[in-house]
């Protein structure tokens, strides 16, 4: 897929595998990422990370991207609650998202709230 350039082309092929083998979970997550970073549409790339959660709901990686993308478009209160999600999945990972410099807009913006959500991960014994 990498080496498609065609955004569109891209999408309809994605779209094409998932009507071929629903059980291809990977491929939402392509087709979000697609939608957020090239087509900058927020719903759909929304779409295709929830759909890859119904098949795997605690998957860490999807549910950060969530979150980055929640802030990416400014949506706080989903921000949080997908952080919250997403440190009761891998409490251990408070300091990866408080060291990663996508989230200061989440802390800026609520700085509370943000400290709350973290705390979540920070109650937990380091592994």
């Amino acid at each position: 897929m990498h080496a498609i350039q065609d955004t569109e082309q891209k999408i309809r092929l994605l779209k094409e595998i998932i009507k071929l083998d629903a059980s291809m979970y990977n491929v939402y997550n392509t087709l979000a990422y697609e939608y957020w970073y090239i087509k900058r549409d927020l719903d759909q790339a929304e779409q295709y990370f929830k759909e890859y959660l119904q098949h795997h709901p605690n998957n860490y990686q999807t549910l950060s991207d969530l979150v980055f993308l929640y802030i990416d478009y400014k949506e706080w209160r989903l921000a949080l609650k997908i952080l919250k999600e997403t440190l009761s999945v891998r409490p251990e990972t408070w300091k990866d998202f408080d060291r990663d410099p996508r989230i200061e807009p989440l802390r800026e913006e609520k700085p509370n709230e943000y400290e709350d959500a973290l705390n979540i991960g920070r109650m937990h014994p380091s592994e």
